[in-house]
């Protein structure tokens, strides 16, 4: 009893880290940056998609004259 009155760290003792939820935190954040980079490649090919029919109108047009 006399050891529970003496000075300890204060707060909470750690708690145990669950190596499952650790996993699959990281998976969920690996997840999350593959799905953020396959919408910016989509995005870019939007782009890429709608700047080559703009040139090629371009191109249609300049050829009429």
């Amino acid at each position: 009893m006399a050891l529970a009155l003496e000075n300890g760290s204060p707060g909470k003792p750690p708690r145990p880290v669950d190596e499952e939820k650790e996993a699959l935190r990281e998976r969920v954040l690996e997840l999350e940056k593959k799905l953020y980079l396959a919408e910016k490649t989509i995005e870019v090919k939007e782009m890429l998609a709608a700047y080559d029919t703009l040139r090629t109108k371009k191109n249609r047009l300049i050829d009429k004259k």
